[in-house]
């Protein structure tokens, strides 16, 4: 019987909601170019022009009749809330938000649906187009969510806008933050802005893992490559580079890359997971062994790995290790939505319907879970009937 236990630990970076991250200048990443090759995999180098470049805020000629009447408004608040008014009326704010659907600014204002870096994207370009002051910001959580996708764990960041320039409100500084996301990030999380270029660089690492579930390995790596050229400072894409070494079975090659990536950041945990595994692959036991020590308390100590490994065990219709896995990410993080909604859907596939009702009583009290629903449907269970479904 196949468990999660033998789940593969590669974990790749899909921008979608929250992690700590490190910005360094460019300058300051050494590293072998031919890492940026693939020519160990491929046999030939890859080029990053062999993947479509997007013009990530590009603007159509329906965009900018959408904020035509917007710019002439001399006060930049007023400009402000003209968009976010505009926006509200044609719908915008109640678009399909799909984490798995990445798209520029203009594939998102005619397809009305997408992730946050594509709404993101759209709110900024018809900002600028307004002419008002607008940058992205990357959320920097403690504890990140996770999914499991396809026999790999992936680990999904944050990112969402500023627009500076005026006071918004009477009894706050200046600036206000634009979020689109259906998992609420902590509002006491820092935020770190970003370059457009930086933001870019998330944008085709969306696309690369895109095309790495798809099966298109030689197009996942160029995106990659693409994105590493734009931000070679992002710890992230080294660890994506590492996980695509490594499932290539390109041990030395992954160790250096994630030998870069603990540069940027030594206590980087999935970078000890992903150095841990490529030493015990290269026959390095001693040096595994210490990282794996290393490995092992921070995932115990970790409520969302848990509820990844939940989760994939809940795909594979393990709901006893499931459940094990779930109510140990639960009595961590008590007030976690998800978690509570996970559980239910457990609970109600054991059979045990008055427990999945509470479950359910709790994730709704503590806030959202639209991303599980979508996934998963929706848990329907009477709280004053167990019982009914």
């Amino acid at each position: 019987m196949n468990t999660v236990k033998n789940l593969p630990l590669i974990v790749l970076f899909l921008l979608l909601s929250g992690c700590t991250v490190v910005l360094l200048e460019p300058d300051e990443v050494e590293y072998d170019p031919d890492l940026l090759s693939g020519s160990a995999i491929f046999g030939e180098e890859i080029l990053s022009s062999e993947s479509p470049d997007p013009d990530v805020l590009g603007l159509t000629p329906e965009m900018e009749v959408f904020v035509a009447d917007i710019r002439e408004s001399r006060l930049t608040v007023v400009r402000f809330r003209q968009l976010l008014d505009k926006l509200r009326e044609t719908g915008f704010f109640e678009n399909v938000y799909d984490p798995n659907v990445t798209t520029t600014a203009s594939e998102t204002f005619e397809a009305k649906v997408g992730n946050c870096i594509s709404y993101t994207s759209l709110f900024i370009a018809l900002a600028r187009a307004a002419e008002l002051e607008v940058s992205y910001q990357l959320v920097a959580l403690d504890q990140p969510t996770f999914d499991a996708d396809g026999g790999v764990l992936i680990r999904n960041n944050h990112i969402n806008l500023v627009v500076d320039g005026a006071r918004f409100h009477r009894n706050r500084s200046r600036g206000h933050t634009i979020d689109f996301n259906l998992v609420d990030p902590d509002p006491q999380a820092h935020v770190i802005k970003i370059s457009d270029e930086h933001a870019k660089s998330l944008f085709l690492a969306n696309l690369s893992v895109d095309e790495m579930l798809k099966g298109n390995e030689r197009r996942a790596f160029s995106y990659l490559r693409s994105a590493l050229e734009l931000a070679p400072q992002n710890v992230d894409l080294w660890i994506n580079l590492g996980a695509f070494y490594s499932r290539h079975q390109r041990h030395t090659k992954a160790l250096a890359s994630y030998e870069i990536a603990r540069s940027l950041d030594s206590r980087h945990s999935i970078v000890l997971s992903g150095l841990e595994r490529t030493h015990r692959y290269l026959g390095n036991n001693e040096a595994a062994d210490r990282l794996a020590g290393q490995v092992r308390r921070y995932r115990q100590r970790n409520p969302y790995y848990h509820f990844a490994m939940a989760q994939a065990a809940y795909e594979e219709d393990e709901f006893e290790e499931s459940l094990m896995f779930i109510s140990k990410a639960v009595s961590m993080k008590r007030r976690n939505p998800r978690f509570h909604y996970l559980k239910g859907l457990v609970e109600y596939r054991l059979g045990d319907e008055r427990g999945a009702a509470r479950s359910l009583e709790r994730a709704e009290r503590f806030g959202r879970f639209d991303d599980l629903e979508r996934r998963y449907g929706r848990l329907k269970i009477a709280y004053a009937d167990p019982g009914s479904v």
